[in-house]
């Protein structure tokens, strides 16, 4: 997982940092390999308006063939669940 940003970003009192829109891409949870703990540890970071998840979330194929989803694969899966949806008007 790549983070890219153009600005220098400062964290508000919280401790996170509020940006109006993410793109997050190529996670492949359900994967060895998905570093889903720098997933969280992103999410904590960062407050979006906005998150626009693109390209390979999950990884049904390998769900298909190995099962591999651990307690931190479902807490990357919440945190995206539980950001209250923004009205729309």
């Amino acid at each position: 997982m790549n983070v890219t940003t153009s600005l220098p970003l400062e964290p508000d009192n919280e401790g996170s940092v509020h940006v109006r829109t993410l793109f997050i891409s190529d996670v492949h949870l359900g994967t060895r390999g998905c570093q889903a703990e720098k997933l969280l540890e992103f999410l904590r970071y960062y407050e979006a308006d906005t998150i626009f998840l693109v390209g390979d979330i999950v990884d049904g194929w390998a769900l298909k063939s190995t099962w591999y989803w651990p307690q931190r694969t479902t807490m990357s899966c919440r945190s995206f669940c539980a950001r209250p949806a923004k009205a729309r008007g």
